[in-house]
């Protein structure tokens, strides 16, 4: 590929449009975003995992020059990701007032 044809696709990629007459000439426009997709249940627990496992991954990386038993670690661990306590500890700071 040349050059050019290398930043046309880099450019059509990014949602540029190359229109060859409007009624103006020539010219380029942004592509429509399409409409937003409501989240199904199945992509909001696959987005809570991820999530869950990031901040797992956050406290091990964190607890890892702590001075404490693994069973202390894995305590915390769990106090700090586990769905049920976080999202319940969630809903009450929330209502607090």
């Amino acid at each position: 590929m040349s050059s050019v044809e290398k930043m046309r696709a880099a450019l059509e990629a990014a949602g540029v449009i190359f229109v060859a007459e409007n009624g103006e000439g020539p010219g380029v426009r942004l592509r429509k975003a399409p409409a937003p997709q409501a989240a199904t249940e199945a992509d909001m627990q696959a987005s809570a995992a991820v999530v869950r496992a990031q901040a797992a991954d956050a406290v091990d990386e964190a607890l890892s020059g702590a001075d404490a038993t693994e069973q202390e670690k894995s305590d915390r661990r769990g106090a700090l990701t586990d769905e049920p306590v976080v999202i319940e500890q969630a809903r009450g700071k929330g209502t607090k007032g």
